[in-house]
């Protein structure tokens, strides 16, 4: 399906997965997920085909960008004005400072517990020391959540196992940088990584 007569139907394929994948997005409500999954994809882009024209792989992400402005039209239409209520610039600047808050709380919790740096304030001790209210459940930041709740030991294996990924992954590239299909899996193997 990817080459011949019927690649039309491989790319209408993608254009509908891209498309509804856009929708149950923003359907979701998940802002952060879905920016960084757009810019996670744009970056990869080049690492899963090789590039050898320029001015294509600038089109190619011109299109993609383009068509950010048509899925909010059909997500207007189809699924309601309400659910875009959570892109407006007011919604978003307020939970850029509710999440910078949780950091805070749960970050100052643990400076204030000398005696638990090693070991960290134990699974969900953000739900105890948050202002946030019932309504936050989890800091939104993995990073200061293993830091301040499961310790510097933990944290320290995070930022392990983070760093033999990303060397995998980049060894994995540099061993099939020519090769097409093993690079567009070793793109996939990056994007579940992240």
């Amino acid at each position: 399906l990817r080459e011949g007569p019927r690649q039309w139907l491989m790319n209408l394929a993608r254009v509908t997965a891209f498309a509804s994948g856009g929708l149950l997005a923003l359907q979701s409500g998940s802002r952060g997920q879905l920016i960084f999954s757009i810019g996670l994809a744009l970056f990869l882009v080049p690492v899963s085909k090789q590039v050898k024209n320029v001015f294509q792989f600038i089109a190619t992400l011109s299109l993609v960008l383009i068509s950010i402005p048509a899925i909010l039209w059909i997500a207007k239409t189809f699924l309601g004005a309400d659910v875009l209520d959570r892109w407006s610039g007011r919604d978003v600047e307020g939970g850029i400072a509710v999440r910078m808050q949780n950091w805070a709380d749960l970050l100052a919790a643990w400076i204030r517990a000398p005696g638990y740096r090693l070991q960290g304030l134990g699974f969900n001790a953000f739900s105890m020391v948050t202002t946030a209210g019932s309504k936050e459940e989890y800091p939104h930041n993995m990073f200061v959540e293993v830091f301040a709740e499961e310790g510097l030991l933990m944290f320290g294996l995070l930022l392990a196992v983070l760093t033999k990924t990303f060397r995998d992954a980049l060894w994995l590239f540099r061993r099939f940088a020519e090769s097409a299909t093993e690079r567009a899996s070793v793109s996939a193997l990056i994007a579940l990584a992240t």
